[in-house]
């Protein structure tokens, strides 16, 4: 579930993420997230972790509005706390 959103310019952001279960990871790996955009089923998009290894049951997952319109990314940055995502 989205717990928090930050802006950290106009075409940046990262979500900060509360976990059902926390998993072991390390620093730099990614996640696939499925996004429910379009009629077909859902897009996958990989990104990197940008939180530390602590195993708090938060990640954080950081992201760029590019030049193009993409809808994955228009997604994300629709998204509000408390929003869910897989």
């Amino acid at each position: 579930m989205v717990e928090e959103i930050r802006s950290r310019n106009p075409r940046v952001r990262e979500i900060i993420l509360r976990l059902k279960a926390p998993f072991p990871y390390e620093s730099g790996q990614w996640v696939a997230v499925y996004l429910p955009v379009g009629p077909e089923p859902p897009k996958v998009r990989a990104y990197s972790l940008a939180t530390p290894a602590i195993g708090d049951g938060r990640i954080t997952l950081a992201f760029n509005r590019g030049n193009r319109p993409d809808s994955a990314t228009d997604y994300l940055f629709g998204l509000e706390p408390g929003d869910k995502l897989e």
